[in-house]
């Protein structure tokens, strides 16, 4: 009976095991999977008139999907349209907006929960 026990707690403790290993690769690949950089709508590593073009290509469906919906959400505020668009060319050109909501460099993650993908 005992014995029977041990086998049984063994054999949970094991899965238990797998499942931790499981979900801290899945967490870690969700992580890496937020890491961007906002404004590089074109994800070549800059920031500059060509993710303005990306993002307004996208708008007149010249091309069906953003790489990353989150990197071109310029206000971060869950939605992708126009405005960030405008943001982004304020940012780049005008000077109004000194600095874009984090991540702006690649040391830093996303932390706002909404549905865009990336």
């Amino acid at each position: 009976m005992k014995r029977g026990i041990l086998i049984s707690l063994s054999i949970i403790a094991s899965i238990s095991a797998i499942i931790l290993v499981s979900y801290e690769i899945s967490a870690k690949e969700d992580m890496q999977s937020l890491k961007f950089i906002r404004g590089d709508i074109n994800i070549d590593g800059q920031i500059n008139i060509r993710d303005v073009d990306y993002l307004l290509s996208f708008f007149y469906h010249y091309h069906d999907n953003l790489v990353c919906e989150d990197a071109a959400d310029m206000d971060d505020d869950g939605i992708v349209n126009i405005n960030d668009a405008i943001i982004l060319l304020d940012y780049l050109y005008i000077g109004n907006i000194k600095e874009l909501p984090p991540p702006n460099s690649k040391d830093q993650i996303d932390l706002t929960e909404d549905n865009l993908k990336c």
